[in-house]
Formats: structure tokens, C-alpha cells, sequence
């Protein structure tokens, strides 16, 4: 069983206590030197550090190839839409052209757009137009939003970020040689501001949902003269997945996130009964089948209906 992710709150304390990561492995291993006998066989205190470390640098490296084809994969799609919508535009452009027509053409014209309507008419059954017309919106908006990066978040011009129920990080590149003395970050309940002093905002704005300050921090990771700053924040609602970090931004398809099932075992109770029903849900969405929400409903529905087989219930719409 995977125990990542167990000692993560535990974690998050320490880097922030020891103000970064340089600090923190500093800490961890005055620690080892004088309080276990770690250090007696340098070999083996090396086998154990390089181990682990090797490893999580392939995973790392391995996620970063994945992300990057992905964001590819993305953007390639998203000109590809572009270039057919443009198409699309110069098409009708064209199709819209004025032709004259005598008056004979005009009326046959006219009635056959007059059949043609009265067909599609019929044909729509109970679907009336408010329904299509909010159906086209929400599968336009669902195709307007990315899928979610390895680690179920995202990314825009400024930043990328990952997410669990629980948590969820942002990295932003910086200037080479940035250090934290040099930056302004305010994390508030429902905002975030990042300024590098004296110079234009990267990030003002609300966040998608609420965050708990007291649990949430940043740190100006350090790679040669490289700089990143990474935000961890705590969720206030650890039941649902963010579908953007601040409002406005560029959105991720949440019925598309995939939580760890390795990790679902590690979860309380009560979470995991949450993420269970989630993920229920979306895949019984894209099948186009009821939710567990809408499931429950028809269960009350048929067991009223059996109580009382007095009422008419043939004319009754089931949702």
C-alpha cells in the first residue's frame, strides 16, 4: 500500500519552519547526526539519500515529459479549432453572398424553409428550444477548457498548478537570480497577490474558491541561478476539485480529473466516500446515464409511487 501523501501536512510544517527547502534538508540532516546513528556507515547513509532521490527525479522528469506533450497536444488541437473555425467563418462569408431570383424562386423558396421547419418541429419531441440552446452552451464551454495535466491541474501564461482534494500547489517561473527577500505575496482567504517589488503585478486576483491562510505558504525553490516559486494551498472545501486557480483564468475539465486509486485507501472514511461518489458520477455522465443524485431521486419517486396506486402517474416526466 502507498503511504505517499500520508506525511504531507507534517512536511509542509518543517519547510515552512525551516523558511525553504535548503533549510529543511539542512535541519533534517543535523537531525539525523545527532540524534540517530545514521552517519556511522557513510556508504550506506549515501545508498539510502540516492536511492529514493534518483527515483523521484525519474518520476519528476517523467511527469514533466508527460505535462509537456500534453500542453503540445493541447495547443496543437486549439489551432487546429482555430483554423477550422476560421474556415467555417470564411464559408459562410462566401454562402452569404446576395443572388437575385425571380419571384417564382423566391416562393418555392420560402416553402420549402417553411417544410424544413415544420420537421425539425416535429422532430424535436419535448426538447424545447431554452434546452438546446443550454446544451450548445455547456458543450461549448466543456470543449473551451483544457484536460487536466498530470497531478489534475492545469496552466496558463503566468503559472501551472496541481491539485488534490485536499491541497493544491502553483508554480510560477521567475527571473533568473530572484530571491524571496525580493518578492511580495499576500495570501488571503480569497485572494492572491505576487509582485516582484517594484515592478508589475504577475498574479491580483480572486481565487476560485476559499483557502485556509494559516496552512498555506510559498518558497522560492532554487536550481543554479533558476528560480520558482512554488504556493502551497490548504482547501477549505476538501471535497471537491478546483476547476482553476484564480477566477478568470483558463478552466480544466473536472469530469476528466483522475485521482490516484492507490491513494483511496489512505483517504478517511468520509473523503473517500466522497471522492467515490465523484468519480461514480462522472463516469455514469459520460455515459450519459443518472447520477447517484438523480438515482436517489427515482428510488423516493417509485417507492411514493407504490404507496399510493390511487394517483395517476402516467402523464408524470421522470428527469
Amino acid at each position: 500500500m502507498s503511504q505517499e501523501g500520508q506525511l504531507d501536512g507534517l512536511f509542509m510544517t518543517a519547510v515552512q519552519q525551516s523558511q525553504g527547502i535548503e533549510n529543511f534538508f539542512n535541519n533534517l540532516f543535523s537531525f539525523m547526526r545527532r540524534k540517530t546513528d545514521f552517519f556511522t556507515y557513510d556508504d550506506k547513509a549515501k545508498d539510502l539519500v540516492s536511492k529514493p532521490l534518483t527515483e523521484h527525479l525519474n518520476i519528476f522528469q517523467a511527469d514533466k515529459k508527460k505535462e509537456a506533450a500534453l500542453k503540445q497536444k493541447q495547443e496543437q488541437e486549439k489551432k487546429k479549432k482555430e483554423q477550422e473555425d476560421a474556415a467555417k467563418r470564411r464559408q459562410g462569408e462566401s454562402s452569404a453572398e446576395v443572388e437575385e431570383v425571380t419571384e417564382e424562386e423566391a416562393e418555392r423558396i420560402m416553402k420549402e424553409e417553411a417544410a424544413k421547419k415544420a420537421k425539425q418541429s416535429s422532430d424535436s419531441n419535448d426538447t424545447t428550444t431554452e434546452e438546446k440552446k443550454v446544451e450548445g452552451e455547456e458543450e461549448k464551454e466543456k470543449s473551451d477548457k483544457q484536460t487536466p495535466l498530470p497531478g489534475n491541474g492545469g496552466y496558463t501564461d503566468k503559472y501551472r498548478w496541481n491539485q488534490t482534494l485536499e491541497e493544491l500547489s502553483v508554480y510560477i517561473d521567475l527571473p533568473d537570480g530572484t530571491e524571496a527577500k525580493m518578492l511580495d505575496v499576500k495570501i488571503q482567504t480569497k485572494k492572491l497577490t505576487i509582485q516582484i517589488k517594484g515592478k508589475d503585478k504577475i498574479i491580483d486576483g480572486e481565487f476560485h474558491r476559499k483557502v485556509k491562510i494559516d496552512d498555506s505558504f510559498w518558497s522560492v525553490e532554487k536550481d543554479g541561478v533558476k528560480r520558482t516559486l512554488q504556493i502551497n494551498l490548504s482547501k477549505v472545501n476538501r471535497q471537491e476539485w478546483w476547476d482553476s486557480v484564480i477566477e478568470g483564468d483558463a478552466k480544466i475539465d473536472t469530469s476528466k480529473v483522475e485521482p490516484e486509486n492507490s491513494k483511496l485507501s489512505d483517504l478517511d472514511g468520509e473523503t473517500r466516500g466522497v471522492v467515490e461518489k465523484m468519480m461514480f458520477d462522472q463516469r455514469q455522465k459520460e455515459k450519459g446515464l443518472p447520477t447517484s443524485e438523480e438515482l436517489e431521486k427515482r428510488d423516493k419517486l417509485s417507492e411514493f409511487m407504490k404507496m399510493h396506486p390511487e394517483m395517476d402517474f402516467s402523464k408524470a416526466k421522470f428527469c
